[in-house]
């Protein structure tokens, strides 16, 4: 009997043991599901491809069946029972987070706050099922000690009851005929339990392996002989039942050279679970393994990860692909160094500018490795060595230095070197980048030759630059107060501010409304604000008020006035409203000011004032110096008359016509100041629809006498968009000086051929003149100095370097922009971009 009791007490210990570990297995692929979920979502955020957003879905789909499958292993406790409840929800509520981050990442990017409680819950969930893995895992122990308890006292019980049925053999004969009769149903019960592991084994999606534990092995440290497996692992590791009693070092020879089989004798020495992820070459899949110890057994659980490995990969991929492209399509010298100065990295324009190539390491991935330090290269000055060395020291230097490169060209450069620390201060590595600012450079040193050449000739000139610089001056300081009396007023003049519903209703008047209506805001409140606005401006304000409910829009710069108590009269004030929205992005509260602006039309009108006065002076100085230019002309011709009349000096004629070419370009400098000067007023012009074909028709009549002289053809394409809202007069100055140029810089070796097209680009109307002249060659710099004002890239024709800046700066002040497009010796393409 005792020995009935204690093989069946034996085999419900052993059973108890597979079940806890069933239980373990079951709750590490319910948090796997979770990660893979979480791991989906990110790379869905990242990159929108539909594949991470399928693995979200299978992740859902598969975690249901897992969890009631812990709720009929776990039914015999209560208290897991209840926590099986708590993380059912909360693994509800972290998908539902999921899905509603996945759905509104296509239309706008996930709310903080959002991300904040997807990250809450996750950690949530995470410590729960901890909770639940500790209980589990304090079951397994206790159950394995029980088991190891009555597998030692069973056989203790067997030999006690073998020595006394010998002594009373005839006595218990019917007896040892019964305790064979129970050893033969424990028996049957092992079996039972055998199958009931096995049915548990077969249903699991994972593939999960048995091995026998034997210390004394063929490897150091014992090795594992294969026990049982399941269907899932013959599929994922690709073994079958016929290779039960086989070594795990025979079967998977690579658990040897990766250390796995150290790991999982680990697991039966000290009894802690294992869980790594590894690449399983023979079937080039990544698998997920959990090992964890039962007696002398180790129970091995592989789950195939490959798909979120894969989706990993391609948002690291995704990640390092953005990186690359904005590290070397920059225009910037950018090279990464070590303390040292040597290179971690660098790019494209840095390894041009050095004189390197891949092939100087033959290294794919770190190229730049081996090579020496960068202040050895060639035209590198010790300059750079002492920046590197105060930036590993913590500080960022910057300075312009010239260099010359390897085939001798000489580059200025403006050099900055700065550390890039970690999270504890410590350096990581250098950030070195350079500017190449030889144009600027260039283009400033023949700026100060231009102005030593222009003082020397023209004095008149330099003295009228000084007057204007000092009217200059004095209208920036003018500005300056203006804009300080301005904010000073805004001080101390508080705004008038309101809230109202979604539906318009007004719910709230501050103080500064009853100081300046001469009522309460209650009263307010009641009878409506359309009594304090002036009658002119009351239906202009509905309907924008009106309109802003309407479309959720915010309202801005509404001007109209309001009558203040104190003095019966109407001030000017500017009217802002901004919607409040909730989460779902629905509008739950609008909040207005009105701001006194009075004040600042009046010093509008004052500014006004004074631009008017220097615009008369410049006027009044242009035409007041044209006389004394014009008797200049007058006294060389005489001159000229005189000394044709008496013998002369041989140079004479030369100064004469020096003198002439500096009264020449002393009148068109007044005529370009004039022209700039009335930029302004055409900034003012009313903007009307313009027809392309008359107006281009208008200029070439203008431009005939050029285009009959170089055989000059016009192509005119102007169906996409035949007309062009834009002020009259700028218009016509545009095409002018944009088709007079294309025939001014033409290729003496070809037909100038001039190609004018329209067509319409979004909320633009876009101008293009092509031409088929000189071209340029154009760095960023010399583009700008194409649109600089007195600044010329063509120096053997004739010209003011005004045309192009009146050009750029007529569509500035319209609010559209010029771009332009050269290849030297091709041709030029202007296309210009006119808000519709």
């Amino acid at each position: 009997m005792l020995s009935y009791q204690s093989s069946g007490q034996l085999v419900d210990s052993q059973r108890w043991v597979s079940h806890t570990q069933v239980v373990l297995l079951r709750l590490e692929n319910v948090i796997s599901l979770v990660k893979d979920a979480e791991t989906a979502q990110r790379g869905y955020l990242l990159t929108g491809e539909g594949v991470f957003l399928a693995s979200l879905r299978t992740a859902q789909r598969k975690t249901p069946p897992e969890l009631r499958t812990l709720d009929s292993l776990t039914a015999d406790n209560p208290t897991q029972q209840r926590r099986l409840d708590t993380l059912r929800a909360l693994v509800g509520r972290h998908y539902a987070r999921l899905d509603s981050n996945a759905a509104g990442s296509r239309r706008q990017a996930p709310a903080v706050a959002s991300l904040m409680q997807a990250k809450a819950q996750l950690d949530q969930l995470r410590g729960l099922a901890s909770r639940l893995q500790a209980a589990e895992q304090a079951l397994l122990t206790r159950r394995e000690a029980q088991a190891v308890r009555f597998g030692r006292v069973l056989p203790l019980f067997i030999l006690g009851l073998t020595a006394l049925s010998l002594l009373i053999v005839g006595c218990t004969n019917w007896r040892l005929h019964h305790s064979r009769r129970a050893a033969r149903q424990a028996r049957r019960r092992i079996v039972d339990q055998q199958v009931t592991l096995q049915a548990f084994l077969d249903a699991s999606p994972d593939g999960i392996n048995v091995f026998e534990w034997e210390p004394a092995g063929g490897q150091a440290g014992g090795d594992f002989r294969l026990r049982l497996l399941n269907p899932a692992a013959e599929k994922t590791v690709g073994i079958t039942a016929h290779d039960a009693g086989r070594w795990m070092s025979e079967l998977f020879p690579s658990v040897l050279a990766s250390g796995r089989l150290a790991s999982y004798q680990h697991v039966m020495t000290t009894g802690e679970p294992l869980e790594l992820e590894f690449f399983f070459e023979p079937h080039q899949r990544w698998l997920r393994v959990t090992a964890a110890r039962a007696h002398r057994f180790l129970f091995v659980a592989f789950a195939d990860v490959t798909a979120r490995k894969q989706q990993e990969q391609r948002v690291l991929y995704y990640q390092q692909r953005k990186y690359e492209a904005v590290f070397n399509q920059t225009t910037q010298l950018v090279a990464l160094l070590d303390g040292e100065g040597r290179f971690l990295d660098a790019n494209q324009t840095a390894l041009d500018f050095a004189g390197l190539a891949a092939q100087d390491t033959g290294r794919a991935l770190r190229r730049y490795a081996g090579l020496p330090p960068i202040w050895t290269l060639p035209g590198v000055v010790p300059r750079l060595r002492q920046a590197i060395r105060q930036a590993t020291r913590g500080h960022t230097v910057r300075y312009d230095t010239l260099l010359r490169q390897t085939n001798g060209q000489e580059v200025h450069l403006d050099m900055s070197v700065k550390p890039v620390q970690g999270e504890n201060g410590e350096t990581l590595f250098l950030l070195a980048e350079g500017n190449n600012i030889t144009e600027r450079k260039r283009a400033e040193s023949d700026l100060q030759a231009s102005y030593k050449q222009l003082a020397a000739t023209t004095a008149d000139l330099h003295a009228l630059s000084q007057t204007l610089e000092l009217r200059v001056q004095q209208r920036t300081q003018l500005l300056e107060e203006s804009r300080a009396r301005f904010a000073q007023l805004l001080e101390a003049i508080p705004n008038m501010a309101w809230t109202s519903r979604p539906d318009g209703v007004i719910t709230y008047y501050n103080r500064q409304w009853a100081e300046y209506t001469g009522v309460s805001a209650e009263a307010l409140l009641q009878g409506g604000w359309q009594d304090y606005i002036h009658p002119d401006d009351l239906a202009p304000t509905e309907a924008a008020w009106w309109q802003a409910i309407q479309t959720g829009e915010p309202l801005a710069e509404l001007r109209n006035r309001w009558k203040e108590a104190a003095t019966g009269d109407y001030r000017w004030h500017l009217v802002r409203a901004v919607p409040l929205h909730d989460h779902d992005g629905a509008i739950v509260l609008w909040v207005g000011s009105n701001t006194d602006i009075h004040a600042q039309q009046l010093q509008q009108q004052h500014l006004e004032r004074v631009n008017q006065d220097l615009d008369n002076f410049i006027y009044t100085a242009s035409h007041d110096l044209k006389t004394p230019i014009s008797n200049i002309e007058g006294l060389l011709t005489m001159l000229r008359k005189e000394l044709q009349q008496a013998p002369a000096p041989a140079s004479a004629s030369l100064v004469l016509d020096m003198m002439q070419q500096s009264v020449n370009r002393f009148r068109r400098t007044i005529g370009h100041m004039t022209d700039i000067v009335k930029l302004e007023k055409y900034y003012e012009l009313p903007i009307v629809s313009i027809d392309l074909a008359a107006l281009i028709e208008e200029v070439s009549d203008d431009l005939r006498p050029q285009l009959a002289a170089t055989n000059g053809q016009l192509e005119i394409d102007i169906a996409g968009k035949p007309t062009v809202n834009f002020a009259q007069k700028n218009l016509r100055s545009v095409v002018f000086n944009l088709l007079s140029n294309a025939l001014k810089y033409r290729h003496l070796g070809r037909v100038p051929l001039v190609r004018v097209r329209c067509y319409e680009a979004g909320a633009y109307a876009v101008l293009q003149v092509q031409d088929n002249g000189l071209g340029l060659h154009l760095t960023p710099a010399r583009q700008r100095k194409l649109f600089g004002l007195f600044q010329r890239l063509h120096d053997h024709v004739e010209g003011s370097g005004v045309g192009l800046y009146m050009v750029k700066k007529i569509m500035e002040n319209a609010g559209g922009r010029i771009e332009v497009e050269s290849q030297l010796d091709v041709g030029t393409t202007f296309s210009l971009y006119f808000p519709q």
